[in-house]
């Protein structure tokens, strides 16, 4: 005999002695018989770390029996992020990453070793990247950009590097790092590159090294198919007030490569641009005050579609 027919045997034998109607008796032990087990998924199990504040967006286990949380980008671009540990969260910050599917990572970083690394993505895949470090239940931004940067150009003066899978610009002054830059780049399509006879069929960032060539204040826009013509310092103007040209195929001039500002600064660090790389406006403004005609410019990783 089944232990469901002995049961039902039983409660109906029950009920014969008792009085007791059979569904009354079957209806309470089946609250017991038929609870499901409670969830064990992450969400319910940090619901009770109320100190957080925050949904859990990605969480990675820590040595120590330590807990990494973060969670979703707020309206000002900035992730929170916790360290639990003993069951409470005993340090919190805020680190500049914006994007979706934050993924998280424990890296060894120039200066950093075992570096929290949290990389998440825009629209069209461009990977966007922040790091920290967790030590003594201490959380410290790590400045994730600058502990890869590039080696750069050796000898005296003023160099660039722009890398287009990271959409990061780099400035160094006699081999030293002076600063770091986010910038809006073109991905390469399917086709040839550029060359003196077509260079718009296929009008992606270029790569090599170049120098800075021509420097304009201002500079006006002459229009395209996309975009009118707009004055030199409009602020429709897409070049922004910033021109810093360079050759990239011999034969076209310093005005068809540059970086310069932008009147669309909701689109740094994306895969925008038609060729040039493109900077926020105080940003390109910035960087042409500290940068010389003659500086060496050197653009990396093209991204094939």
């Amino acid at each position: 005999m089944s232990l469901r027919v002995r049961l039902t045997a039983v409660v109906f034998a029950a009920a014969l002695l008792t009085g007791c109607s059979h569904a009354g008796l079957a209806d309470r032990l089946s609250v017991t018989d038929e609870v499901p087990p409670k969830s064990t998924d992450s969400h319910t199990r940090l619901d009770p770390m109320a100190s957080f504040g925050e949904p859990v967006e990605a969480q990675m286990e820590l040595p120590g029996g330590r807990l990494l949380l973060v969670g979703p980008v707020n309206g000002s671009g900035l992730r929170p992020v916790g360290l639990v540990a003993g069951g409470s969260v005993v340090a919190r910050l805020q680190v500049p990453l914006a994007g979706t599917g934050v993924k998280l990572a424990q890296r060894d970083l120039p200066g950093h070793a075992g570096a929290l690394v949290l990389e998440a993505h825009r629209e069209q895949g461009e990977p966007l990247y922040a790091a920290l470090s967790a030590v003594q239940d201490q959380l410290q931004p790590v400045d994730y950009y600058a502990v890869i940067a590039p080696a750069p150009e050796s000898g005296k003066g003023t160099s660039i590097h722009v890398n287009k899978h990271l959409n990061r610009l780099w400035l160094f002054q006699d081999g030293k790092l002076v600063k770091h830059y986010p910038v809006a780049t073109g991905r390469q399509v399917n086709g040839p590159p550029p060359t003196v006879h077509d260079y718009q069929t296929n009008y992606f960032t270029p790569e090599g090294r170049f120098t800075i060539d021509q420097k304009i204040v201002n500079p006006p826009y002459y229009g395209s198919a996309s975009h009118p013509a707009a004055a030199g310092g409009a602020p429709d103007n897409p070049l922004g007030t910033r021109w810093m040209g360079f050759v990239a195929v011999k034969g076209l001039g310093p005005e068809v490569w540059g970086i310069h500002g932008t009147d669309e600064p909701e689109r740094i660090g994306t895969w925008a641009s038609d060729g040039c790389v493109r900077m926020a406006v105080p940003d390109a403004e910035e960087l042409f005050a500290q940068v010389p005609t003659g500086a060496v410019l050197r653009i990396t990783e093209s991204l094939p579609g």
